[in-house]
């Protein structure tokens, strides 16, 4: 088994990218209500 601190550090990871993942959906579809106005 890998170790406690190996597998938090792939969780944080994990949820660092999808949080990121998500934002920069967020600022395309917020790009995307600006062109549109």
């Amino acid at each position: 088994m890998p170790e406690p601190s190996s597998i938090a550090l792939l969780a944080i990871a994990s949820v660092g990218l999808a949080s990121r993942r998500r934002g920069m959906r967020q600022d395309r579809l917020r790009q995307e209500d600006r062109s549109r106005w």
